[in-house]
């Protein structure tokens, strides 16, 4: 019995104590905020636009203490920006907040009549909103559920391509069929629908490193690249 009651005493004890380093921990206030950009930066965000939201959201850094602090609601602050692919938010033990945030990567902006944003590789829309300008191509035109599509499927194909990453400028999506302009030449491409992509490059690579090499950059206007191992040039 009297084992019984002093184990029950020891136990009291340490819950007591663990419930008071609890209480006590929850009652620190936050010392600060460390916010971290992962992956490739994109510059859509930064560290004053962070904490300016944060601010605005009321999680004031001096005031707020853990026992009220919801990391979900912050995270879900980041999480609602069209900028934002993945956010994670986490306390460290001497008080301090962590937020890691991953950028969306764009792979082409959109310009038409009505309004100018950025695509990422997965469709998803980014706004521009003049602060920063990615170099990436531009499609100019209408968008639709069909072309954005076909724009997506596309670009998971030229995604890791050298040669477009470096020459690919602007995209024009008429009747079904790709027509494309390079950085480095003045000729339009018809590149048609997006089939072969791997032929399709490997010609006009090939075209690309002969009018180079033979000083013949700026004699075409036109390059067909839809036909099976043949390429059309159009003289100006």
């Amino acid at each position: 019995m009297k084992n019984f009651i002093k184990f029950i005493f020891i136990l009291t004890i340490t819950v007591s104590m663990a419930f008071f380093a609890h209480w006590k921990n929850s009652q620190r206030l936050i010392s600060s905020f460390s916010i971290n950009f992962s992956g490739i930066k994109n510059n859509f965000l930064n560290k004053q636009m962070v904490n300016k939201l944060l601010k605005q959201n009321n999680f004031d850094r001096l005031t707020l203490k853990k026992d009220i602090l919801v990391l979900d609601s912050i995270e879900m602050i980041f999480k609602n920006l069209p900028e934002v692919k993945n956010v994670n938010v986490f306390v460290y033990p001497e008080g301090e907040i962590g937020i890691d945030i991953e950028e969306r990567k764009p792979v082409l902006r959109i310009i038409n009549e009505n309004k100018s944003f950025f695509l990422d590789k997965d469709g998803f829309e980014i706004p521009y909103t003049g602060n920063h300008s990615p170099r990436v191509p531009i499609f100019f035109g209408k968008l639709n559920y069909k072309n954005k599509n076909e724009l997506i499927i596309f670009f998971n194909s030229v995604y890791d391509n050298k040669f477009f990453e470096n020459e690919l400028i602007e995209i024009k999506y008429f009747k079904g069929l790709f027509v494309l302009r390079l950085r480095s030449f003045d000729f339009e491409i018809r590149w048609g629908e997006n089939k072969k992509f791997e032929n399709k490059v490997f010609k006009l690579e090939k075209f690309c490193d002969y009018i180079s090499a033979q000083n013949k950059k700026n004699q075409y206007s036109k390059i067909d690249v839809t036909i099976n191992n043949r390429i059309i040039a159009t003289h100006l």
